[in-house]
């Protein structure tokens, strides 16, 4: 498992570098050495298959993106219960590819119940539902229901500013958010 461990760590480095090809290269070698290891319904599984649908959706490729996040979906539910929060992760994952795919719908419900797990479990404080009330926010925007995407982006916004300082890209993007909100018009680009 340490070279299915150091090729994951390979593939986010070159997922940064936004060398998505070898990333994706990376991430399946190490899924396969991972399912020779320890079966195709283990959590680390779940991880790769979680890293490869980053990158398809990094390479636009969206559909087999929501294929590997639902399979990854799949197994942590099996192996953890589905109030866990590497449940609301996958959730938010799916919830970002549906908004890629223009499915707002879908988006809205799996970015909300990625939220309602995230918050059971850390409070409503903590980074991770920041990250999930900007994701849900964003979609609500983008359909136009900006009197409730302007208090979930300003929730974000303050959490990442006690956590990253004011001037971090997340803070600074959850403020523009909440700008939009509160304009006459509405832009879909944030």
């Amino acid at each position: 498992m340490d070279v299915a461990t150091s090729l994951m760590n390979i593939g986010n480095v070159y997922r940064a570098l936004g060398r998505n090809k070898e990333a994706l290269e990376k991430h399946e070698q190490a899924l396969r050495i991972k399912i020779k290891n320890v079966g195709s319904e283990h959590m680390d599984v779940a991880a790769s298959l979680n890293n490869i649908g980053i990158v398809y959706q990094a390479l636009g490729r969206n559909k087999e993106a929501l294929e590997k996040h639902e399979e990854a979906l799949q197994i942590k539910i099996k192996n953890v219960g589905s109030e866990h929060m590497d449940v609301a992760a996958s959730l938010g994952n799916i919830g970002n590819v549906y908004r890629a795919l223009g499915r707002n719908k879908e988006a809205l419900e799996k970015h909300e119940e990625s939220l309602r797990i995230t918050i059971k479990n850390v409070g409503s404080e903590h980074m991770d539902v920041a990250i999930s009330e900007y994701n849900l926010a964003r979609v609500k925007a983008s359909e136009g229901k900006k009197g409730e995407a302007a208090p979930l982006f300003r929730h974000a916004a303050e959490v990442y500013g006690r956590e990253y300082g004011p001037d971090h890209s997340h803070t600074l993007a959850a403020l523009r958010g909440v700008r939009k909100c509160e304009r006459r018009g509405w832009c879909i680009c944030c």
